[in-house]
C-alpha cells in the first residue's frame, strides 16, 4: 500500500497520517466474514495478507460472487459504508486473510480537514468504477472467450489467487466451462 499511496503522490506525512487511522488489525479464517448482508459497514479495511469475496445471495439461495479482493486492496462493503444503510452484499474471507481496520468516523474526520484524502479517495472511487464500468460491459457484451481473455490480460493473478468456482462465477460461466477455457488455451500456448 506504501507504494500505492506514494505512486498518487502522497508525501511521507500524508502517508503517515493516512496510515494512522488503521488502528485495528483483525485475522478472518477462510470462511469468516468481514461484512454480512443486512449489517452496516462501519470500517474501512486494508488487506495485508489473503483474499476476500464480495457475493450477494440469490432468492433461491445461491451465492454468487461479484469480485475479489486480494493483498493490498482496499475492502468495505463501499454504499454502506458510504450511505451508513445495511449492506446488501457480503465480504467473506476465502483463505486465512489479515485486514488492518480504520473505523469510519476516523475516515470521515480524515476525509474532512485533509484535501489530498479527498483526491485520493476520489481517485479511487473513480478507478474502481471505472474498473466496475468495464466488468459489466465485458459481461453483457463479450462471450465467456473474451471475458476469460479480459482475466488473463488484466486480472492474471486471479487465476492463481482464487479458486476456480468465484472466478467463473465472476466471469458469468460454470467452474467446468472455466476449466475448458483454461485448457484451451494451455493448448494453444503450448502449440
Amino acid at each position: 500500500m506504501y507504494q500505492y499511496l506514494s505512486n498518487a503522490g502522497l508525501s511521507e506525512p500524508q502517508i503517515e497520517k493516512f496510515n494512522s487511522i488503521f488502528t485495528k488489525k483483525i485475522q478472518l479464517k477462510s470462511g469468516e466474514y468481514f461484512v454480512e448482508e443486512g449489517q452496516i459497514s462501519n470500517y474501512l479495511g486494508l488487506i495485508v495478507k489473503g483474499a476476500c469475496r464480495y457475493f450477494h445471495n440469490t432468492s433461491n439461495g445461491d451465492e454468487i460472487t461479484r469480485w475479489v479482493a486480494l493483498e493490498n486492496d482496499f475492502t468495505t462493503s463501499l454504499s454502506s459504508f458510504i450511505t451508513g444503510q445495511a449492506s446488501f452484499e457480503s465480504i467473506q474471507a476465502i483463505k486465512p486473510t489479515e485486514i488492518l481496520l480504520a473505523q469510519k468516523a476516523d475516515w470521515d474526520l480524515l476525509y474532512a480537514e485533509n484535501i489530498f484524502i479527498r483526491a485520493l479517495w476520489t481517485k479511487r472511487i473513480e478507478e474502481e468504477y471505472l474498473g466496475m464500468e468495464k466488468r459489466v460491459t465485458m459481461f453483457i457484451t463479450r462471450n465467456a472467450d473474451e471475458r476469460y481473455q479480459w482475466i488473463l490480460d488484466f486480472k492474471p493473478e486471479f487465476l492463481s489467487e482464487v479458486p476456480d468456482k468465484y472466478v467463473a462465477d465472476m466471469l458469468g460461466i460454470t467452474p467446468r466451462h472455466l476449466s475448458r477455457l483454461k485448457n484451451q488455451k494451455n493448448r494453444h500456448l503450448s502449440s
